[in-house]
């Protein structure tokens, strides 16, 4: 670590790295290890910046692919835990030697504590992202179609069986179970409205 760059106080107390802030784009350079990626696609970092808004993740993999991940951080007094999709930059692939570094856009004084950076596996993560009429403009005694949008944002593809519950006066037109890769996304179908 830099001094110039970081901070010109930083320990490791109570399982935690705390550092204060010296210069501009404060950066924390992480240690090397060797993994292989293939099976983990998220980077989970449980950390507190105070005044900090963004940060960048950086890797390098052992084929030479540099990896660069922004994300948005909250600055304020508490801790935050940050899940970030590793998985969906062409440079997560093979061996990674390590995380390169995190560079956060703290105030110089500024606190930062992490208190664990993990690379995990979250697996299958079906979530509805939309669920809305298709039309905007509704008219007296016509079907109002409804769509389902579902979108696997988990690290690990499978199959997913999708069924909705609905209110008798509605029916479902289209949907079935489909194979869903790690960030596709599946358009279950229209729901019309029967009036």
């Amino acid at each position: 670590m830099s001094d110039k760059i970081l901070a010109e106080r930083h320990k490791s107390q109570d399982g935690m790295l705390r550092a204060t802030v010296t210069g501009d784009f404060a950066q924390i350079v992480g240690p090397d290890f060797d993994l292989d990626v293939g099976t983990y696609g998220f980077i989970q970092i449980r950390m507190k910046a105070i005044g900090a808004e963004s940060a960048v993740l950086q890797w390098i993999s052992e084929s030479g692919l540099w990896g660069a991940i922004k994300f948005d951080v909250l600055g304020d007094s508490s801790f935050h835990v940050y899940e970030i999709p590793a998985y969906q930059k062409l440079g997560w692939k093979g061996r990674i030697p390590g995380i390169g570094r995190i560079t956060m856009n703290a105030d110089v004084g500024s606190k930062i504590e992490i208190d664990y950076i993990r690379i995990t596996r979250v697996g299958m993560r079906p979530e509805i992202t939309s669920f809305a009429p298709v039309r905007t403009i509704l008219k007296p005694g016509r079907q109002i179609p409804f769509m389902a949008v579902l979108k696997n944002s988990g690290d690990k593809d499978g199959a997913m069986r999708a069924s909705l519950a609905l209110p008798l006066e509605f029916e479902i037109i289209t949907g079935d179970t489909e194979s869903l890769d790690a960030g596709a996304v599946l358009t279950f179908g229209r729901c019309y409205r029967k009036i």
